[in-house]
């Protein structure tokens, strides 16, 4: 599980993202007692693709075949930032 935090050569739009969660409460949280599935992980990491809009720039991946969308705001309001 640890090794989905690490810096890779395909992620490198994600290097801030993967230092900011290394540096936080939320790595014990990922890595110790995980409540997702490394394959929703992987699923995330493979389909992710960044989109910037009027609205601002989203996050977007595909899990499970459902499309998913993470904007600053939601990640502001789900780490309780």
């Amino acid at each position: 599980m640890v090794a989905i935090l690490e810096k890779g050569e395909f992620n490198t739009d994600f290097h801030p993202m993967v230092d900011f969660i290394a540096a936080s409460p939320l790595r014990n949280a990922l890595t110790v007692k995980p409540t997702i599935f490394v394959s929703h992980i992987r699923q995330f990491w493979s389909t992710t693709r960044i989109e910037t809009t009027d609205e601002g720039t989203h996050i977007l991946a595909t899990v499970d075949g459902i499309q998913r969308t993470v904007s600053e705001a939601s990640l502001r309001h789900n780490l309780k930032l």
